[in-house]
């Protein structure tokens, strides 16, 4: 979405972006040591398990994305839930409708590897 605003300014490669731009950019920046502390899972399902995906989409006028989840339950009733995969897309600069980008999501959510 950053490469988008800056698309949308009008200054050339050695200029300048607008200190917008270049909060945001720090901000991001700062944000960033945050990712050491991130961490995944090796194994996202309980051995022996019934398992159930749920894949959830969302839009909003900048941005839509779609995600999946998997649902393990042991036979002693442990359940455990993790992220397998998501992809998100930046809307298109040229403004469409919210309900379109809704069905942008929800098709997103299909080829959402499963």
């Amino acid at each position: 979405m950053l490469m988008q605003l800056l698309w949308l300014q009008p200054c050339g490669w050695d200029d300048e972006v607008s200190s917008t731009i270049a909060d945001k950019w720090e901000n991001y920046i700062q944000q960033l040591p945050m990712l050491n502390d991130f961490r995944v899972p090796r194994y996202a399902l309980l051995p022996h398990a019934v398992i159930q995906l749920h894949t959830f989409s969302d839009a909003s006028e900048s941005a839509y994305g779609a995600c999946t989840y998997a649902r393990s339950t042991d036979s002693y009733g442990h359940i455990v839930v993790n992220l397998l995969a998501s992809k998100s897309r930046v809307a298109p600069l040229k403004r469409i409708t919210l309900p379109r980008l809704e069905l942008c999501a929800a098709d997103l959510a299909t080829k959402t590897p499963h």
